[in-house]
């Protein structure tokens, strides 16, 4: 880790009024912060980037250590965010998350009814931090509303009711005048007798041939019979978040012969310590030599 840079570690409660302050009272170039789970400071965009802000004005650069979501928000609040403390001190690390451009917001204002001359072009002005480029409208004019008009015929009550006669005795008469047809359906019985169907089997003939077998046995005699070593292993997790170890990984005490573990083991993250420290988590998997006889 380097000298010049300070970790700061961030409670659940802690809010971002309390990060500003901390951060404003370190006198070192590099800040790293380290929030092992979720808080209150870290799970918002806006206080991100007024975080950010504050770094920008105090001169300092800040990182962040925490889990996926937090550092999605810190890649639009421009600020580079870690998996690990490893990561984010190691000597040309990548962050995670992409810092985010910032953009111009644009905000509309209208002002007083615009005059019978064109207006001149207005000139976006660049300024420090986020560019605003205020565009000034003329108010809207208000459009005279007309209420429509009405148009009512009423149809006397008498006359409706002659049509309504009149329709009736249409249907009647077309009624009458229509041919009618009656269908019965009646239903059809055949029988069906049994048959018969001739099944002839494919007889095989004699096969002739030669049957070999063998059955697998140790030689007698001096022979070495090379077997490859066994033991296990325990894999150390300093990170904020689990690992995978993956079954076939390869592992060797100080280069000496190659063992492949057995199965896949997740190795628990590591836990802070009051006195600061991490405590790393720690997983044991059986392992195999890669290779047999004394080699392994």
């Amino acid at each position: 880790m380097d000298d010049q840079a300070q970790l700061l570690y961030l409670e659940p409660d802690d809010e971002i009024t309390s990060v500003v302050r901390r951060l404003r009272e370190t006198d070192v170039p590099r800040v790293v912060l380290v929030a092992s789970g979720r808080t209150k400071a870290t799970t918002s965009a806006v206080a991100l980037r007024l975080l950010a802000e504050v770094a920008t004005e105090e001169g300092r650069e800040v990182v962040l250590v925490a889990d996926a979501s937090a550092r999605a928000l810190a890649g639009e609040a421009g600020i580079p965010a870690f998996a690990s403390v490893g990561d984010a001190n190691a000597d040309g690390a990548v962050p995670m998350e992409t810092a985010a451009p910032r953009r111009a917001p644009i905000h509309v204002v209208r002002g007083e009814p615009a005059p019978a001359a064109p207006l001149p072009a207005l000139v976006p002005t660049p300024m420090a931090g986020d560019e605003t480029q205020a565009v000034q409208l003329p108010p809207p004019v208000p459009t005279p509303s007309r209420s429509p008009r009405r148009l009512s015929r009423r149809v006397p009550r008498a006359a409706l009711g002659a049509v309504v006669v009149l329709l009736l005795l249409a249907t009647a008469g077309v009624a009458a005048v229509l041919p009618a047809a009656s269908i019965t359906i009646a239903p059809a019985t055949v029988s069906v007798g049994p048959r018969d169907y001739a099944v002839r089997p494919v007889v095989q003939g004699p096969d002739t041939g030669e049957l070999a077998a063998t059955v697998p046995g140790t030689a007698t005699g001096v022979f070495h019979e090379l077997i490859a070593a066994t033991g296990s292993v325990t894999f150390l997790n300093w990170n904020t978040v689990d690992v995978s170890v993956p079954a076939g990984t390869e592992v060797s005490a100080g280069g000496g012969p190659r063992f492949t573990t057995l199965e896949r083991v997740i190795v628990p993250s590591g836990m802070f310590l009051p006195d600061g420290r991490v405590q790393a988590g720690e997983a044991s998997v059986g392992v195999t030599a890669a290779g047999a006889g004394p080699g392994g």
